[in-house]
């Protein structure tokens, strides 16, 4: 039984036949033979491609029959029908085949010819390029031997004649592909490497690299890089995406890169041989860093899925987690990716950057009654242990429930010190019946973890958050207060100063909600980071935003208002709304219609639309666009009305891709609506013209008050501290 390609012997067909046959000789091609069939899965039709190589030269003429040398159709013991090739390319390129026939193909190059070693090099586009999503076959998703396509972007499993690549090139025309294990680029279906100059950039992208020389620099020198789309940033300090929910791990990965002893480790060491947790997280570290991107932020996507596979999707990417939870697990799995013991501290580079040694004493607290027959509390033997530890835990005072004698502090605040007189040694705390005291150990570690307990569990709610503020310098924190003297590792009395690196903080933004409990919060992590070396400048990253914040401003939530010391006591929220719709409905005559007075008005009118739909989209950015439309308008001297100006203001503050969103929104059905909601809220409050405050203090009384100057009425009715005193209390 022949076929196009193998000779299968069948015992009943060699069975003596009254039939004739005609022996074709054993040289002979099966593919000149006419009698011998079509394949029936031949996967591409017949018509000429004009990406195939040319077709290979015709056979040589058979030699000469020696009968001898023919048995039965096979020359020397090899099937006539068979041909073996020698694959002279590296191991990981070989894909496994099955027994269906490939398209009719000529034989792959090694190497292109000379006059056509740049051919198909200006199909390439890098916009299409993001390297940062996991490395699976976009039709198979297999992560073996996976290959980009460089003209579209799209992953595909290996590149011999059986594979999704090489089905791939053939169909759609995309011909150049990198391999992103080995950085090798090929053009398929030819088969050839490509070895160019003009993709080194391509492969920078892909796996980024340093020289101890470089990394040293990062903390030297600051240095602007621009994108692909010439836009400006900073290496270190861009954006990283928020896929849905994972803004909780962007600002621990955030605040880890920016620890020199750490950062330099991941970006230089080779962790090749290490778990995919140690891989991902230090090519997530390079290309923060990386100043040659084609975009200036950061998809966490690859770590995301590793991580939520190693903890069994307690942390992933759909929903959100608390940042301490996570940045606990995530160094104790590094500790142990990296070789580290379970049970002997400091075994790893992570424990010996940050774990430290601490003095627990506790006491029995037991309860007795004396012959007078009244209780007394007499203390049990002390109990002492030293106990290792990542992060120290501090604890906030409770939240005052009521206002104090003044009536004025309505949000407290406490000096960080304060807090941390829980590890002086003396200060007791009591759990149960037992008391507590905690006292730090030398030597510290070179950076210590500090997490300020805001949230509480709550019988009614699931979490009670604290607000109280904490106040700290972020220059020279002198611990040894904390730290039981040492003289042979630490000199009495010198202090022990920590300079602040990074922090991480907490923001409640309300959304809408119907349901009876009121008004929800959706949290917002951001983190704030420090400039290497001595600078004093501050970086603020919430996502893709990234901004420079005042360090004076760290321990606070800036808003628009809130730059006003007075204000920073209260929770502030802008909504737009349609004056013209609130005129109309409480018969006020607008401003413009007065006689002698529509002259001095300008036309130029806020998009309330658009701010609307930032309120949708983007609603802890609101007060910013405000901002950015203020400035424009009253500063720099545009109309505000004409939508390329606002358009422009709005890119300054969310950038262009989510500034697009905002413009496709405001001329939607959807903002409309908002903007009518908003509108019909403000008339049931009583409003009649802007700017209408609805101000609710301390004890639950709401006030609506119209215009600037009743702004004093407000800080009245309120009761917070005026430290201004421009405010004008009446008209």
């Amino acid at each position: 039984m022949c076929g196009a390609g193998s000779i299968t012997p069948d015992t009943e067909h060699l069975k003596p036949k009254h039939t004739t046959m005609v022996k074709r000789p054993a040289e002979e091609a099966l593919e000149s033979s006419s009698a011998s069939p079509a394949s029936k899965k031949a996967r591409v039709q017949d018509a000429p491609d004009q990406d195939l190589p040319p077709p290979p030269p015709p056979p040589l003429p058979p030699p000469a029959e020696d009968p001898e040398r023919k048995t039965n159709g096979h020359v020397n013991g090899a099937s006539s029908g068979a041909t073996f090739a020698r694959h002279d390319g590296p191991a990981e390129d070989v894909d496994l085949e099955d027994d269906e026939e490939g398209p009719a193909v000529g034989p792959r190059k090694a190497a292109p010819d000379e006059r056509y070693s740049d051919l198909y090099l200006d199909t390439i586009s890098r916009k299409n390029m993001d390297f940062d999503f996991e490395k699976l076959c976009s039709i198979t998703l297999s992560n073996i031997n996976v290959y980009a396509c460089l003209v579209c972007g799209k992953y595909f499993s290996g590149r011999g004649t059986k594979t999704p690549a090489y089905f791939h090139a053939l169909e759609v025309g995309h011909h150049v592909y990198i391999n992103m294990e080995t950085k090798k680029v090929y053009v398929l279906p030819e088969g050839y490497e490509v070895k160019s100059k003009s993709l080194d950039d391509i492969k920078v992208v892909v796996d980024p690299r340093f020289t101890p020389e470089e990394v040293k620099a990062f903390d030297r020198r600051r240095e602007p890089s621009w994108d692909l789309l010439s836009r400006k940033y900073i290496p270190g300090f861009v954006g990283l995406n928020n896929i849905k929910a994972n803004d909780y791990l962007n600002v621990v990965v955030q605040a880890l890169s920016h620890v020199p002893p750490l950062r330099n480790f991941f970006m230089l060491e080779d962790l090749s041989s290490r778990p995919q947790l140690v891989q991902r997280f230090s090519t997530l570290v390079r290309k923060i860093w990386n100043p040659r991107a084609f975009k200036n932020h950061v998809s966490p996507h690859e770590l995301l899925q590793e991580i939520g596979l190693r903890s069994s999707k307690k942390f992933f990417l759909t929903e959100q987690a608390d940042p301490v939870e996570f940045l606990s697990w995530f160094l104790n799995h590094l500790h142990l990716a990296l070789g580290g013991s379970k049970t002997k501290p400091r075994s790893s580079l992570v424990q010996q950057i940050f774990q430290g040694m601490l003095r627990i004493e506790s006491q029995g607290i037991t309860a007795r009654a004396n012959a007078g027959d009244r209780l007394r509390f007499e203390d049990a033997a002390i109990k002492s242990q030293t106990t290792p530890f990542t992060i120290l835990t501090l604890d906030l005072p409770p939240a005052p429930l009521f206002q104090d004698d003044a009536g004025k502090n309505i949000i407290p605040q406490v000096p960080l010190t304060t807090i941390l007189q829980k590890y002086n040694g003396v200060t007791g705390q009591e759990k149960l019946n037992t008391r507590m005291r905690y006292r730090l150990i030398h030597p510290l570690p070179p950076y210590l973890i500090m997490h300020i307990k805001r949230f509480q569990p709550n019988k009614f709610l699931q979490s009670q958050r604290n607000p109280t503020i904490v106040t700290f310098s972020p220059r020279a924190l002198d611990f040894s207060p904390y730290v039981e003297p040492n003289p042979q590792l630490h000199p009495t009395g010198e202090p022990i100063a920590y300079d602040l690196v990074a922090n991480v903080t907490y923001e409640g933004v309300k959304v809408r909600d119907d349901s009876v409990e009121g008004e929800a919060e959706r949290k917002v992590w951001k983190v704030q980071v420090r400039e290497g070396g001595d600078s004093q400048q501050w970086w603020e990253m919430q996502d893709l935003f990234v901004d420079k914040v005042n360090a004076d401003l760290l321990a606070t939530k800036e808003s628009y208002i809130m730059n006003s010391p007075t204000f920073k006591q209260c929770d502030v929220t802008y909504i737009p709304i349609f004056l013209g719709g609130v005129m109309q409905a409480c018969g006020n005559i607008p401003p413009i219609n007065i006689k002698n007075k529509g002259e001095w008005i300008n036309i130029e009118r806020l998009p309330m639309r658009a701010l609307c739909a930032v309120t949708t989209l983007h609603p802890d950015k609101l007060s910013d666009c405000f901002g950015a439309m203020y400035q424009a308008f009253w500063v720099d001297r545009k109309s505000i009305s004409k939508p390329e100006v606002w358009t422009a203001a709005l890119n300054e503050v969310l950038g262009e891709s989510e500034g697009k969103k905002i413009v496709e929104m405001s001329s939607g059905a959807e903002a409309k609506k908002i903007l009518k909601e908003n509108t019909d809220l403000a008339l049931a409050e009583g409003a009649f013209g802007l700017p209408w405050f609805v101000a609710t203090n301390a004890g639950g009384a709401k006030e609506g008050f119209w215009g600037f100057d009743h702004l004093g009425q407000v800080v009245d009715h309120l009761g917070i501290n005026r430290k201004e005193q421009a405010f004008r209390a009446m008209l």
